[in-house]
């Protein structure tokens, strides 16, 4: 759940649900002073609120770890409002290949790169450490490998 990192307008307001006891706690401790955030224990396939509910619904990788992913899917559906909109984002990991990555393996999306990434990168580059480092052009395309060392 990343709730801290969401826009509001002054009228909008954010419900997360979660059935993890510490991903609840982690995001009280970030939305801690916005009175306009409420957080449910709960889930997916079972949301605690009322059909019609919702404007809008994000899933961010969820569906990954639900075993009934048509039911998740039906109770996100009925949590909104007519005209709503869901968005569900999730990575089907049966096809990523992992064959001969190493343990660590950074990516950025941008051209211009993401600096923590590059300075992970080098700080295992320095200390012998395996890495390798992915840029994604667009989200139609390939990764590119941009550098890997110690391999």
């Amino acid at each position: 759940m990343n709730i801290g990192t969401l826009p509001l307008t002054k009228s909008g307001s954010v419900v997360g649900v979660d059935s993890s006891p510490a991903m609840l706690q982690l995001a009280r401790t970030r939305c801690a002073g916005r009175e306009n955030v409420v957080l449910l224990d709960g889930e997916v396939t079972a949301l605690p609120v009322e059909s019609g509910t919702f404007d809008g619904t994000l899933c961010v990788q969820v569906l990954e770890y639900v075993a009934d992913v048509d039911a998740a899917l039906a109770e996100l559906h009925q949590a909104l409002r007519p005209g709503g909109r869901a968005v569900v984002w999730d990575v089907d990991w049966a096809t990523v290949n992992w064959d001969n990555v190493p343990k660590f393996s950074y990516r950025y999306e941008s051209a211009n790169g993401a600096p923590r990434a590059q300075e992970e990168f080098d700080r295992r580059r320095e200390a012998g450490e395996p890495a390798v480092m992915w840029r994604f052009e667009d989200n139609h395309s390939p990764p590119v490998l941009v550098d890997q060392c110690n391999l």
